[in-house]
């Protein structure tokens, strides 16, 4: 089950911040892939389409993880936490946030280092000549929000957490 409409429109500014940058990254590869198609069908594809798309797919992959995380539709096994005893369930959540935030930690921390590095030796995008730190930067910024959206369905949304407690299949 999906969350709905309700529980989105209370996830709150941040959140829907992030939701209107997928929208617009998703339109955007929209956009350039037809740009991309007729191109070929036209027999000069322009060579920038190619590496806009992978780069914005990328950066909405992991732009979606945060608000995949904050909205708990993360998939997860939950057959034994909705049937076995209370404790389990509790074990488990938390056993979840540590490991998201464990892994969130050191994508982030990799990530802020290849940001640093691309800096430093100026690399930019083939076809698009962009630096390549602007399109690595949103890797880093959804690795911290991941870590604030699991923490936030987990211990600041309460009918969320009861949800995940009961090990309600969201995803």
């Amino acid at each position: 089950m999906l969350p709905d409409a309700d529980q989105l429109k209370k996830s709150g500014p941040l959140w829907r911040v992030i939701e209107v940058l997928l929208a617009l990254g998703v339109l955007g590869m929209l956009v350039i892939l037809i740009i991309q198609v007729i191109g070929r069908l036209a027999g000069a594809s322009p060579s920038w389409t190619e590496e806009a798309s992978r780069f914005l797919f990328m950066d909405g992959v992991f732009l979606g993880f945060a608000a995949g995380f904050r909205a708990a539709v993360h998939p997860r096994v939950s057959y034994l936490v909705a049937r076995g005893p209370g404790w389990l369930g509790k074990v488990s959540l938390h056993t979840t946030v540590v490991t998201a935030i464990l892994f969130f930690t050191i994508l982030a921390w990799k990530s802020i280092e290849l940001v640093m590095q691309q800096m430093r030796t100026n690399e930019t995008s083939p076809a698009l000549a962009v630096s390549m730190w602007i399109i690595t930067v949103p890797l880093a910024i959804a690795a911290v929000l991941s870590i604030v959206g699991v923490l936030q369905s987990v211990y600041f949304d309460k009918n969320l957490r009861q949800r995940l407690l009961e090990g309600e299949v969201i995803a």
